[in-house]
């Protein structure tokens, strides 16, 4: 049976300052990424890799705008913005959607709340969005 997945299969979580603020739908970005400083050395014709530093994007989470659940958040996710400790986890699910291997967390500030886009034409799913500043990234099994 071929194990490889889909976009779909992952469970993201997040709990900020200790609120456990459930599931999310999308998880985009939150990259490791390293600085490298290169150096040539006097009459060498190629550069040598010195290595540097690591670095991590912003982390944005999205999920739909359900208003029993994210109504009643939104003020608490705006007060936090800045100062708010957040976790997000990203869960592997396999084809039966439970959990599967490792898991990766994010953990930093929250940065940004985007609350949902108004179009009085516009059929769109409604959206809530948060950036998060990652500070770490680690794989946990």
């Amino acid at each position: 049976m071929p194990d490889g997945t889909r976009e779909q299969l992952f469970l993201v979580t997040l709990v900020i300052d200790g609120v456990d603020l459930g599931v999310w739908d999308k998880w985009d970005g939150g990259d490791k990424d390293s600085t490298q400083t290169k150096y040539r050395s006097g009459g060498e014709p190629d550069e040598e890799d010195l290595g540097g530093g690591v670095t991590h994007s912003d982390l944005t989470l999205t999920r739909n705008y359900r208003l029993s659940r994210d109504a009643p958040i939104l003020g608490f996710l705006l007060n936090k913005v800045g100062i708010g400790g957040c976790t997000a986890s990203k869960y592997p699910l396999n084809r039966d959607y439970t959990v599967f291997g490792p898991h990766i967390q994010a953990q930093g500030p929250l940065k940004t709340v985007t609350d949902p886009k108004v179009d009085s034409n516009a059929a769109n799913p409604a959206l809530l969005a948060i950036v998060i500043s990652v500070n770490s990234l680690v794989a946990y099994s």
